[in-house]
């Protein structure tokens, strides 16, 4: 096992990195908005609450995995749809594509974990203090919080996003005497900071992994 594999996780969606356009209509707030040509009524801003989302997706039971995957993947972009007038038209596209990939049901088993919505919203209050932060890879981890990951030489840096507003991350660092692991948990608006002392902060910003 090399030492990247003991910060990510070992399926193969959860490792790394898909392709969806994103299309405008699905995000307008009101009646007649689009998520994967679905119809899906958005409140106002104002009034839109996981509550909202859930009774959207919950007017029937899904028939099989595809659905429930389906289903779910479509909540995690409707919350997303809600902060999208902050994030520009290309980092949405690479996001939901990200989701599709992460919600692919040919690499799914029927006990596998998906994202609970309160990781998935941490993950986007995260995105939006960071506006310079391009997703390299997602994957869920085992408790179902999303993990986000980047990779620049043989340089890692992993996050999984907690309730509450919590990250756990994780950083693997090459120096001159060797591979270094370091880890720890933080509010979402300490994260950069905790990583700009490892001096591979600026990962974040890039939106493809670099090979050693």
């Amino acid at each position: 096992m090399s030492d990247i594999d003991t910060i990510t996780p070992s399926r193969k969606r959860q490792t790394l990195p898909a392709t969806l356009s994103a299309n405008r209509e699905q995000d307008k707030f009101g009646a007649g908005t689009t998520v994967l040509g679905v119809p899906v009524y958005t409140p106002p801003p104002s009034k839109i609450t996981s509550t909202t989302v859930n009774h959207q997706m919950q007017a029937r039971e899904p028939a099989n995995l595809a659905e429930k995957l389906f289903d779910d993947l479509i909540t995690l972009k409707v919350h997303a749809s809600q902060v999208s007038m902050h994030l520009d038209a290309s980092w949405r596209a690479r996001l939901y594509a990200k989701l599709d990939d992460l919600y692919d049901p040919g690499s799914w088993d029927e006990d596998e974990t998906t994202v609970e919505e309160v990781s998935f919203r941490t993950f986007l209050r995260f995105v939006l203090l960071a506006p310079s932060l391009r997703v390299q890879s997602l994957g869920i981890s085992t408790r179902g919080d999303l993990l986000a990951g980047w990779q620049s030489g043989s340089n890692v840096i992993t996050l999984e996003f907690a309730k509450g507003d919590r990250v756990r991350w994780t950083v693997a660092i090459e120096q001159k005497n060797g591979r270094e692991i370091a880890s720890g948990e933080a509010p979402i608006n300490r994260v950069e900071a905790i990583l700009a002392a490892f001096r591979i902060g600026h990962i974040l910003q890039s939106p493809d992994a670099e090979s050693p």
